[in-house]
């Protein structure tokens, strides 16, 4: 057994004839990538040298300034599924992700200028992590064997990384490593099938330091490839959180963005999915059998690029997930294909969704948090290709996220719930935002934020929503029926409706009498026929308490004061009216 320490320090630096000289850990392992990819050492060192040296890697600190050089190097010559090799098995899994040995081996080269590389303002450093790796009893003949992904055996979760590994948390400064687990005679594998090529695990838990500061991060990695709103990011940030924690939660949501083509909707789907906890992604070609099974193999989190459900297999398949997912135990049920029996399916899960136009089902809608992309990004620094660095960033956040969901996967509670107290916006966004509120119960000050967040979004909502045609029906109704003195003897039509809405300039080109018709049946306005000074009319029928939900949900603060302004000015003129009589 080997202990491996993430220290908040360097392998010891030199300099001998006022060259940099390369510990010899580091060296050991440059040698063996050029053995790998046939590549000149001298020309390996050279090119790592200058990587860890650069401006950019000396704004880490500690350690992460030679991991992140390694896996910039390695990146260079290596695609995203190669880069497993040369990290893990060439140093025989003792020291993933180069983590620095706490019995740090010996320099070659005399110690003469140790190199002060401190940045001038520099974070608080984070604590130690300690990783054990521990060796693993063989399998006893006649031993039935589980392939899985996580296990949780009294209490303790087990999640697989890179290189068919499990870790789990011993304490809150140690993690264990180890190649299976053994429980009631049966024996638990990691997943070792070609579709660990495809989900990107992380390679070892790193440490975050806070939640806080863990989002912020997150945050940050988002702007520096994706151009969205400040609000959207901060709410993609928690998003991801969620789904490294989201097994105890009693609901969630979807995060979904929607756009034409060139508005950054891949660009989202492949910086959102690439750190979220077991991402499997699927395009819209795949057939329905891969998404189930999947699902099924890794409870990971879906992620669908160009999201289009026709009426086909693929179509059926992804609705019937999708209805089904957002309740915890939710699944779905499909014949075995040895059988013919049924089985079913885990739909739950979060769900990562880009497509090009929202879905027919509004209760599928509903069940999405829904950002429209409606602009090509004018940012010259986000690049037109995701460079190398990219991958680098999402596995330096992976890691991190796993030290999370080891520590707080079972501190999220749903019994939460009623000691939760979120602002009064309307019950539809409290239900879409509970799951964030339950996962970061523990967190006050992130609370904070995601309250702030609902009070903007839901004065977001009632802006888009006042500029749609049930939004300016609404208006007009209200300001017809603020002008009849004697509601019983109103007679306010379709045709009234259009008429005040053209006097607003809301764009209703086009529109007829009978849509405006379709819409208030939509909005659950009745009507009925009225014939007053022998003029029939098919009036609408005022409900005070129907009305006033409609106003909550479909206008403005701004509408709202000018219904109040009317509402004022008739009263006033009835007043003047009855005096003169």
């Amino acid at each position: 057994m080997k202990d491996i320490i993430v220290k908040s320090v360097m392998p010891r630096w030199s300099k001998v004839d006022n060259e940099y000289k390369i510990p010899e850990r580091i060296r050991n392992d440059i040698i063996n990538l050029a053995l790998v990819y046939k590549i000149k050492e001298a020309k390996l060192i050279d090119e790592f040298l200058k990587i860890r040296f650069s401006d950019k890697v000396l704004a880490f600190e500690g350690s992460f300034k030679d991991q992140y050089t390694w896996a910039l190097l390695i990146g260079k010559y290596t695609s995203h599924e190669e880069i497993e090799e040369p990290i893990v098995e060439e140093q025989e899994i003792d020291n993933p992700d180069n983590l620095v040995y706490d019995d740090e081996p010996p320099n070659d080269y005399p110690e003469e200028e140790p190199i002060d590389d401190t940045p001038e303002h520099e974070e608080p450093k984070l604590k130690d992590i300690k990783v054990v790796d521990e060796e693993s009893p063989p399998v006893v003949d006649g031993q039935p064997v589980i392939s899985t992904s996580k296990i949780i055996i009294d209490g303790t979760l087990y999640e697989q990384i890179q290189g068919n590994r499990y870790v789990y948390l011993k304490d809150s400064k140690t993690v264990g490593v180890v190649h299976r687990v053994e429980h009631n005679g049966i024996n638990h594998i990691p997943i070792s099938d070609r579709t660990t090529e495809v989900i990107p695990l992380p390679y070892v838990a790193i440490e975050y330091g806070s939640a806080e500061r863990l989002i912020e991060e997150i945050e940050i990695f988002i702007d520096k490839y994706l151009d969205i709103t400040p609000q959207f990011r901060k709410l993609c940030a928690w998003y991801v959180v969620m789904t490294w924690v989201y097994d105890n939660l009693p609901t969630i949501n979807y995060l979904r963005v929607i756009g034409d083509t060139s508005k950054g909707k891949s660009r989202f789907f492949q910086t959102i999915s690439s750190i979220c906890y077991k991402p499997i992604q699927i395009a819209a070609a795949v057939t329905a059998a891969p998404i189930f099974r999947l699902m099924n193999k890794w409870h990971g989190t879906l992620c669908i690029d160009e999201c289009v459900l026709q009426k086909s297999e693929m179509g059926d398949a992804i609705i019937q997930v999708l209805n089904a997912g957002i309740e915890h135990g939710g699944h779905v049920w499909r014949c075995s294909t040895n059988n013919n029996e049924p089985e079913p399916f885990i739909a739950f899960g979060p769900k990562i969704i880009a497509a090009r136009i929202p879905f027919d089902d509004d209760a599928l809608n509903s069940r999405c948090i829904t950002e429209q992309m409606i602009l090509t990004t004018k940012r010259t620094d986000i690049p037109v290709n995701l460079p190398t660095s990219f991958r680098v960033d999402a596995a330096l956040l992976r890691n991190q996220l796993l030290l999370y969901r080891l520590r707080n996967w079972n501190q999220v509670n749903s019994e939460n719930i009623g000691k939760i107290k979120l602002s009064s916006v309307n019950r539809r966004l409290q239900q879409m935002m509970m799951p964030f509120a339950i996962t970061f119960y523990n967190h006050p000050k992130i609370i904070e934020d995601l309250d702030n967040f609902m009070k903007n979004y839901s004065k977001q909502q009632k802006d888009d929503r006042s500029e749609t045609l049930e939004g300016g029906i609404v208006f007009a109704y209200c300001l017809l029926h603020n002008s009849t003195t004697k509601p019983e003897y109103e007679q306010i039509s379709s045709k009234d409706i259009l008429k005040k809405m053209i006097e607003f300039g809301y764009d209703v080109e086009g529109t007829h009498p009978i849509k405006i018709g379709k819409v208030k049946n939509s909005l659950s306005i009745k009507s009925k026929q009225r014939t007053i000074n022998k003029i029939s009319k098919l009036s609408w029928i005022w409900d005070d308490k129907l009305m006033t939900e409609l106003k909550n949900k479909y206008l403005t603060s701004e509408q709202i004061d000018i219904l109040k302004l009317e509402q004022e000015q008739e009263t006033k003129i009835l007043r003047k009216l009855s005096n003169f009589d």
